[in-house]
């Protein structure tokens, strides 16, 4: 299944985008300022529609890989900073389907 990615570089600094859908809460990991970041985009049923990052690679590929392969991100796997990027240990393993 095709996922919209998004790539550019401003600045010298590269900025990516993957997923789609609307959003009612953003988790930053990172520091915006530092333009060292993983922006979450989550949705009204707590699943993750999107995921930006800067300064922070692969994230956003892995995020789009768990896509395609029709799994899902939710909240609670996302919500410690200590475990935040555990699920992408995970890709391989099965996690709820997205639709």
């Amino acid at each position: 299944e095709a996922v919209p990615f998004f790539f550019t570089l401003i600045f010298g600094k590269g900025i990516r985008y993957a997923g789609h859908g609307s959003y009612k809460d953003v988790i930053i990991d990172g520091s915006m300022e530092d333009f060292k970041f993983v922006a979450y985009f989550i949705n009204e049923a707590d699943t993750v529609t999107a995921v930006a990052s800067c300064g922070r690679d692969p994230i956003v590929a892995q995020f789009a890989e768990l896509i395609s392969q029709g799994k899902c991100l939710g909240r609670g796997q996302i919500e410690d900073p200590a475990t935040r990027e555990e699920w992408t240990k995970k890709l391989g393993q099965p996690l709820p389907q997205v639709r």
